[in-house]
């Protein structure tokens, strides 16, 4: 979604995809999406999170306390492929992501 966010995670790559389970949300309220590149996991209404997640392109606090925020992208670099995979024209398949903890 040009502008708001990217999305990822959908095994089929058709946005229709899941995990085949749902795990409850861990929404906690000093966790907001006031700053874009926030981390979270998308889902289809309360605990119902699977293998679909999000990373905002700008601030979005209309989307606070309904989604669990578990990182953020941290880097510049990383923010740079960010931003290449919203300007892309088609999907975007990424077959490695590394995650560091800080």
């Amino acid at each position: 979604m040009p502008g708001f966010v990217v999305q990822g995670g959908d095994r089929l790559g058709t946005g229709h995809g899941s995990a085949g389970y749902r795990i409850p949300d861990e929404i906690h309220p000093d966790r907001g999406f006031e700053r874009p590149f926030q981390l979270a996991m998308a889902n289809l209404g309360r605990d119902s999170t699977g293998s679909q997640f999000f990373i905002t392109l700008a601030s979005a606090p209309h989307l606070n306390g309904q989604y669990t925020i578990f990182g953020e992208v941290a880097d510049d670099l990383s923010k740079d492929v960010v931003g290449a995979i919203a300007a892309s024209p088609m999907a975007v398949r990424l077959d490695r992501v590394t995650i560091l903890a800080t």
